[in-house]
């Protein structure tokens, strides 16, 4: 690549790699929301070798997680996927 487009791109990376898009809709956010739940508990089980009663409640708190995903966002937070008003 010549060294000016390098440059160019260089420059026009970080600007673009950072942007943020419109929220489009809460469901997206709560998804976001339910998949870090999840990934924290997958994490705080096989690094910190979380067991028994203590894993427990973690999992149960991301099935609530999911289920107002599933159930609250649809049907009290207004939004593009929600039958709120």
């Amino acid at each position: 690549m010549p060294s000016s487009a390098c440059t160019h791109h260089r420059n026009r990376f970080p600007k673009t790699s950072v942007t943020f898009r419109p929220r489009v809709s809460s469901k997206e956010d709560w998804e976001l929301i339910t998949w870090l739940t999840y990934a924290g508990y997958l994490h705080m089980r096989l690094t910190r070798g979380w067991r028994g009663r203590r894993s427990a409640y973690f999992a149960i708190i991301g099935f609530a997680v999911v289920m107002f995903t599933f159930f609250g966002v649809t049907y009290l937070l207004p939004g593009l996927h929600s039958c709120a008003e």
